[in-house]
Parts: structure tokens; C-alpha cells; sequence
């Protein structure tokens, strides 16, 4: 069974949230990127895909996803 884009975007948002605890918004505020460039990069929308920031988003939104989640006790 292919994954959809759809459900790509949903597992990086839910890997986020399980990690740190934050939306994708608060996860661009805090490392420092533009929320509406973050979505436009998820969703396909930049047309500087190749850009130097679309893949520096890229590659952070990776990295932070292979993370352990945080356990709270």
C-alpha cells in the first residue's frame, strides 16, 4: 500500500507533535523559519523547491523526525 502525500504531510506533523510537543507552526517559529514557507514546502506549493532554504527546511524537518519522542513523566 502506497503512503499519500496527504498522509506523508500528517506523519511529519504527528512526528513533530510526539517529539516536541509543538505544531508545525511553532516548530518553524522556533527554528527560525517561516511558517507559510514551511507549509509550502510540505504541501508541494514552493516553486523554489530546489531552493536553498526549501532544502534546508528539508533537512531539519529530517533530522528532527529521527529523534526519540520526549517522555514526559
Amino acid at each position: 500500500m502506497s503512503v499519500t502525500k496527504k498522509e506523508k504531510i500528517q506523519e511529519i506533523k504527528q512526528k513533530i507533535y510526539e517529539i516536541y510537543g509543538w505544531t508545525i507552526a511553532e516548530w518553524a517559529k522556533r527554528r527560525g523559519f517561516s511558517k507559510w514557507t514551511v507549509y509550502d514546502v510540505l504541501h508541494g506549493r514552493s516553486k523554489g523547491l530546489r531552493s536553498k532554504k526549501a532544502r534546508e527546511i528539508l533537512k531539519t524537518l529530517e533530522e528532527d523526525i529521527r529523534k526519540e519522542p520526549v517522555r514526559l513523566l
